[in-house]
């Protein structure tokens, strides 16, 4: 694929982000949640983390604060590809980082959220994790 902001579905949501950018208080973050949802298209769930990664990165830079919400998407997907270890949402942000050429990579703003935050996040990984996990299996 390409680059996310060059994904039509992507596109309103990183023109959302360069007006939040400009002016924090431009975007709401119900604003920015409803909008990333919408980003979102049908894919499977190995590329979803990719997918994922690539949309909520420049969020969670923009809004740490919604980070241990927006991290529960790639929990999800990671389940979803037989994942039960939240060590692996660490290793497949760093996977995607390492890739050539991924199923969709993310911008500058998502990389650098990928290789100076996501790695610092595993306390938090740690928490969420389980509760993903409960729910994906009920």
């Amino acid at each position: 694929m390409s680059c996310i902001n060059d994904v039509p579905n992507a596109r309103p949501l990183f023109a959302l982000y360069d007006r939040a950018r400009a002016a924090r208080d431009a975007v709401s973050d119900d604003e920015m949640l409803e909008a990333i949802r919408k980003a979102y298209w049908m894919t499977n769930a190995a590329d979803a983390v990719s997918q994922i990664f690539s949309i909520i990165g420049p969020a969670c830079l923009l809004r740490p604060h919604l980070t241990e919400t927006l991290i529960r998407a790639p929990i999800e997907a990671l389940i979803a590809c037989g994942e039960e270890d939240a060590g692996s949402v660490l290793r497949a942000g760093s996977y995607l980082l390492s890739q050539d050429d991924p199923y969709v990579a993310p911008d500058a703003h998502g990389r650098r959220w990928l290789a100076e935050v996501l790695p610092t996040l595993q306390s938090m990984v740690d928490r969420v994790f389980p509760g993903v996990l409960r729910e994906c299996l009920e």
